[in-house]
């Protein structure tokens, strides 16, 4: 029973939006700007986007010979390492926001080749760089107007931009495209997002975790909002803490919000906006639950690691468990509904036990909880899949 309690705890915080999360940590650089070799150089980096597994920072940049530009960095041991141009960039065209998918072989991105417009490559092959020529979506993803600020949400199921084309409230707005097997690309046809979080004005680079009723985004005021889904559609959006949205003091500019799938970091840039100043960095900020379903660790708790997280719908998931009696593993999704049991035998009283579960193939890309229980405790470990 304290098992139960302590997961539908996790999952009611979850599903309760905004309100399960506690308060944004002070924005710090994700690396030191002194060369041109990192992340943060000299000139201008913004456009951050963090793949699923947490390996991949890709981002824009006005460094080098070209208007704007389409960089990777690797994670190391030490932080994220050299940045990498991608080859397809050149001197005549301007290049923003990428946004891959959840398995890092379909890359998303928006280009300035006599229009602002979304374009998209594919990898060729397993280096960081290994994206073939990219080719422009066809309508109805884009238009005649112009289309920015490409995001795929990491589940693979939704594309969101920002579009000036007609059917909107005005100015720049934020619509969808869902999965659709049907269609070329795979995309149905763009609708604008219901409620009210589009405005009369600019509302742009919307970003969305494996929380689908969270999305952050940009006003044209030069701040950064969050929106929650209601049964009505969008909510208005709120502005983000000061901490976040003023963190030079002299007419910033914070813009390109990227959330984590999980929800937990906000990476973004932060730029002066005057004409004296155009160069921006890049940023990120964390939350915490607000409250803490389970009780605090105790001495002695059956200490569990999962690996791969995430982990790839059809794969192998590996459990390193201690040495103690175990009843089935069981994984929940976010309803608290279970979608897969693994019994496992008695592992011996004393060293550790690794388990490998084989996740269905049929399982939807999103975050799930694995469970395990002793004799004496419960344990409960958030695992993302994705297709």
């Amino acid at each position: 029973m304290k098992m139960r309690v302590c997961l539908m705890g996790v999952i009611l915080l979850l599903l309760s939006g905004g309100m399960a999360w506690g308060q944004w940590s002070e924005p710090v650089l994700v690396d030191t700007p002194w060369d041109s070799l990192g992340v943060n150089g000299p000139s201008r980096d913004w456009c951050p986007y963090v793949t699923v597994d947490g390996q991949y920072l890709y981002f824009a940049s006005w460094r080098g010979d070209g208007p704007g530009d389409l960089y990777v960095s690797h994670m190391t041991d030490s932080g994220w390492g050299t940045a990498l141009k991608l080859p397809f960039c050149t001197l005549e065209n301007d290049e923003r926001n990428p946004s891959v998918n959840s398995t890092n072989d379909t890359l998303y991105f928006i280009r300035w080749a006599g229009n602002w417009d979304i374009w998209w490559a594919f990898r060729t092959g397993p280096c960081d760089t290994c994206w073939g020529e990219p080719e422009r979506l066809p309508e109805p993803i884009n238009s005649s107007r112009i289309e920015f600020s490409v995001w795929c949400t990491p589940d693979n199921e939704r594309l969101l931009f920002s579009s000036t084309r007609t059917g909107g409230m005005g100015g720049e707005d934020i619509y969808e495209c869902r999965r659709d097997a049907t269609t070329f690309t795979g995309w149905s046809v763009p609708s604008p997002l219901p409620g009210h979080v589009n405005s009369w004005g600019m509302d742009s680079y919307p970003s969305m975790g494996f929380d689908t009723t969270e999305l952050f985004y940009w006003q044209d005021d030069g701040y950064l909002y969050v929106t929650q889904l209601s049964d009505s559609g969008w909510q208005t959006g709120e502005r983000l803490p000061d901490t976040i949205n003023r963190i030079i003091i002299r007419d910033p500019s914070e813009i390109t919000p990227a959330i984590t799938p999980d929800g937990r970091r906000l990476y973004f840039s932060s730029r002066w906006s005057d004409s004296t100043a155009t160069a921006g960095d890049i940023w990120y900020t964390e939350r915490e639950l607000s409250v803490d379903p389970c009780e605090p660790r105790r001495s002695g708790e059956v200490a569990v690691e999962v690996f791969p997280n995430p982990a790839t719908a059809g794969g192998m998931l590996t459990l390193d468990l201690p040495g103690q009696p175990l009843r089935p593993i069981v994984l929940y999704n976010l309803l608290g509904q279970e979608v897969y049991r693994h019994s496992v035998s008695n592992p011996p009283n004393t060293g550790g036990r690794q388990v490998l579960l084989t996740l269905p193939s049929g399982i939807p890309s999103g975050v799930y909880f694995a469970n395990v229980v002793t004799a004496k405790e419960s344990v409960v470990r958030k695992v993302i899949v994705h297709h």
